[in-house]
């Protein structure tokens, strides 16, 4: 999460789920171009309810709030949200191995930010609180720890899978716009690696790390995830596009429209500005961010890459909606289906016809549980 002023936590990190390309090979890629029309034409999926992982209690191991989840293996995923303390199941569980635990001695972590796996079965925690490398078995046991070399400004350590990758936002100077860059890491902690995206955030203006320019009420910024093969699936989010560059930087396939997301209506804006006049934002702020806000909410909200190579594409996500439409892509870029969630589910994972959510339920404690797909044909 970005952090320098107040009202920067409405830009949401688009880590954990990492990196692309820097290359096109437009000879060689398919371009998919869809209309609303075709899109409104899309089978619609229904989900049906599959096996609940957790229940978020207050006394069991789950997320209360943020779930964030990662794949360890292809049938074992990492649980855990920052300042608790991670979990790692297997697909059908509904008991988790503990991994390491909060606190301050030695072989704990405070604030869990990235978790990883390594080739064989060791689990691998990013501190970032302490700035640490951790290091635990495949049943959690404490193995080793080491220094991560310090980040400044807007940057962050991450695990996509397997894959570690670093991601960066920088700028020249505070009359450009910052841009997002993702690397590509032999290892966790290895700083150069391989630029896999560079790409401008156009509302984001810093002089060093802070950030010297208004923000709008609601930003668009790149989202993007990243196979087991180093490929990258990411979209600029301000229309339906999303493109799928290899792991040599050659373009795969682009899905293109010119569909942009709902309108911002101006019950959007008068929410917005109530919602951040509670964390103190200074009214002056909040008339310079209005003004920059622009037409639209953002097209594509986030990515997720199943593990047969299909790619679940979020929606816009509109105050005044109570629901998100996803939209179902094939491992070559074609558009399948769309489906319909409640705004306040939250995708993790894609496994097959399975879908993992964090989600509330009725006059229950909100619950990690799998959604089950049509079957993929």
């Amino acid at each position: 999460m970005i952090r320098s002023r107040p009202h920067l936590a409405i830009i949401a990190s688009v880590l954990i789920t990492a990196c692309g390309g820097v290359r096109d090979q437009q000879a060689t890629a398919s371009v998919h171009v869809i209309t609303a029309a075709a899109l409104d034409a899309l089978p619609r999926w229904t989900v049906t309810d599959g096996g609940r992982v957790c229940s978020a209690d207050g006394r069991t191991l789950c997320p209360l709030h943020a779930a964030v989840a990662n794949w360890l293996a292809p049938d074992r995923f990492a649980l855990w949200e920052p300042g608790r303390q991670i979990g790692a199941w297997r697909i059908g569980d509904t008991v988790a191995v503990l991994i390491g635990s909060v606190g301050q001695g030695p072989g704990t972590y405070t604030n869990p930010s990235a978790v990883g796996a390594t080739s064989g079965s060791d689990v691998l925690v990013v501190d970032a609180q302490t700035d640490t490398l951790l290091r635990y078995d495949g049943e959690g046991k404490f193995l080793s720890a080491k220094p991560l070399p310090k980040l400044f400004g807007l940057s962050a350590w991450g695990f996509a899978g397997r894959v570690a990758v670093l991601q960066r936002i920088t700028a020249r100077d505070s009359v450009v716009p910052a841009v997002l860059e993702l690397r590509i890491l032999k290892a966790a902690g290895d700083s150069a690696g391989r630029v896999a995206l560079q790409t401008t955030i156009p509302f984001l203006h810093l002089n060093n790390s802070e950030v010297s320019s208004a923000l709008p009420l609601f930003p668009t910024q790149p989202v993007y995830a990243i196979g087991d093969d180093g490929a990258l699936t990411w979209s600029s989010a301000d229309r339906l596009w999303v493109r799928r560059v290899n792991s040599s930087g050659g373009t795969n396939w682009t899905l293109s429209s010119d569909i942009k997301g709902a309108a911002i209506a101006p019950a959007d804006l008068a929410a917005r500005r109530l919602e951040l006049e509670h964390d103190d934002v200074p009214a002056i702020d909040l008339d310079a961010m209005t003004a920059r806000t622009p037409a639209t909410h953002p097209a594509v909200a986030g990515i997720l890459l199943g593990r047969d190579g299909r790619v679940l594409v979020g929606g816009a996500i509109v105050p005044s909606s109570d629901s998100v439409t996803y939209l179902m892509l094939s491992k070559d870029g074609v558009p399948l289906a769309r489906l319909t969630l409640d705004k306040r589910v939250h995708p993790l994972l894609l496994s097959g016809d399975s879908l993992l959510v964090h989600r509330p339920t009725e006059g229950e404690p909100w619950e990690i549980r799998w959604l089950l797909l049509p079957k993929a044909h």
